[in-house]
């Protein structure tokens, strides 16, 4: 699919979204400059202004956390130091868990992100906790476009993710990744690293040989990230295809009625010269 070779950033919405919100950055920062920004930053933007600034920080907030996903899974990659962390208390397999637990729950937050976004492009007016899957799926609105099959998709794609994810955030128990992956040796490995952590090591397995063991594991789990954060970009490319033609539509309004003020403002002040 075109998704798998492109960044999400190079997609029409994208690009158009940031095309339109281009001048209020401009814009921000002459409010900056009069020292306005704490006050009346939002008196002086044009409805069409607070439309392009809302989608625009919500698509940027999909784009970074598909970024952070990856960058979980360089860092479950990569172990520097190991002895160095050791002596800290920290081992691979707490590496690993602590960085996958943050990418399940950065996977899971882009659902909920999609919700915002797809009730700002529609002007729904939802408060941001207003944004569940209910009441954003199955608006009148939404329901009558592909938009609302496209979350489906994404939640679909999310759903085996949920549990995990609330039970680190709402009981914090740390997601088992000898579970994830079913591997009984990982969850062995990770056994033997608790002993190798109190000193008794060697009459076990030597440390050089977990390190060892421990690469071809984690070469498993960037795998499977691989694949699911390829399956993540695919299902958020189609979210954006199907979001496009709504958000060119809304956007137009937006500022052929923005035109017709400003003329009709134009026309006041010219009739009072006269």
């Amino acid at each position: 699919m075109q998704s798998d070779k492109k960044e999400l950033v190079s997609h029409p919405l994208a690009k158009k979204v940031l095309d339109n919100h281009s001048p209020l950055i401009f814009k921000r920062e002459d409010v900056i400059k009069r020292g306005k920004v704490r006050s009346d930053e939002k008196n002086e933007l044009r409805e069409c202004e607070w439309y392009h600034y809302d989608v625009f920080m919500n698509l940027l907030a999909i784009i970074s956390g598909v970024g952070r996903l990856e960058k979980s899974q360089i860092f479950i990659r990569t172990f520097p130091l190991p002895r160095s962390y050791e002596k800290k208390g920290i081992n691979q397999h707490t590496w690993i868990e602590y960085h996958y637990s943050h990418y399940v729950i950065t996977l899971v937050s882009l659902f909920d992100i999609a919700l915002r976004l797809t009730n700002s492009v529609f002007s729904i007016g939802n408060r941001e906790r207003d944004c569940k899957p209910d009441l954003i799926m199955k608006n009148f609105w939404v329901k009558q476009t592909p938009v609302e099959q496209a979350l489906a998709d994404f939640d679909k794609l999310i759903q085996p993710h949920k549990d995990g994810r609330n039970l680190y955030v709402h009981r914090g128990k740390v997601l088992d990744i000898a579970s994830v992956m079913k591997s009984d040796y990982l969850d062995r490995l990770k056994d033997l690293s608790s002993i190798q952590m109190l000193g008794f090591s060697e009459p076990f397995i030597g440390r050089e040989n977990i390190d060892s063991e421990y690469k071809g594991h984690v070469k498993k789990i960037c795998e499977k990230l691989q694949e699911e954060r390829g399956n993540i970009n695919d299902v958020i490319w189609r979210l954006f295809d199907t979001i496009l033609p709504i958000y060119d539509e809304k956007s137009t309004a937006l500022d052929e009625k923005r035109l017709r003020i400003l003329k009709k403002e134009y026309e006041r002040r010219m009739r009072q010269k006269k």
